[in-house]
């Protein structure tokens, strides 16, 4: 693609281990004439277009290269016993999520709010809503596509700066018991609630992978 560079791979380029083969994705002959000769035990897709803007100027290479070129990597991984997993972004609703998606979510009280009271793009994973719907579209993956496995990437929170949103400090006064007296600075980094704060909102992330776990298999 526009973004490959040949000279990222000179200190591995004379390493017996290494091949190069300049192949087009969307050529399936040429994938299979390859994973019959190499025989991978695993296969990371690097070859996709990225980037918003290129994305409207041609859209049809787009549409090759991460439609059509993945398909046929999918294709070859199922034919020649590579294990196809899926890597999926949660909570994040970053640069391919439309501005007017980000903004219904931000005016529904459903981001993260940070200590300076500025709403993130990150969905609040404290919120029913939320969680359902990350755990729906991970288990969509696994109960509609012939996929070995599932990864969850950007599970955490964003930062220690998140999420410090009216709903959150109302979901964690009624995990703890009681209300913070000065907030958010009882439960910013190294104020008397902090281990309390971080064990309610680990408590979120650890109920979404289990619940994907669980229904998952």
């Amino acid at each position: 693609t526009y973004a490959g560079n040949l000279s990222t791979l000179k200190d591995v380029m004379d390493n017996p281990n290494f091949r190069f083969v300049k192949l087009d994705i969307c050529d399936r002959e040429g994938v299979y004439k390859l994973f019959e000769e190499e025989h991978p035990d695993v296969v990371v897709n690097f070859a996709a277009e990225s980037h918003v803007d290129r994305s409207i100027e041609n859209p049809e290479i787009f549409l090759q290269t991460n439609i059509i070129g993945t398909s046929v990597l999918m294709d070859a991984c199922r034919k020649y016993g590579v294990e196809l997993h899926v890597w999926r972004v949660n909570w994040n609703m970053g640069h391919h999520t439309p501005a007017d998606v980000r903004q219904r979510f931000t005016d529904a009280g459903r981001t993260q709010v940070t200590d300076k009271g500025v709403p993130s793009r990150f969905l609040a994973p404290h919120l029913e809503e939320n969680l359902t719907l990350e755990r729906d579209a991970m288990l969509e993956i696994v109960q509609r596509y012939p996929v070995d496995g599932i990864h969850f990437d950007y599970i955490r929170y964003p930062g220690e700066e998140c999420d410090f949103s009216d709903s959150a400090r109302a979901a964690f006064t009624a995990w703890h018991g009681r209300a913070p007296e000065a907030w958010p600075r009882d439960c910013q980094p190294g104020g008397t609630l902090r281990a309390a704060y971080n064990a309610w909102r680990r408590s979120h992330i650890t109920r979404l992978v289990r619940e994907v776990s669980e229904e998952a298999h």
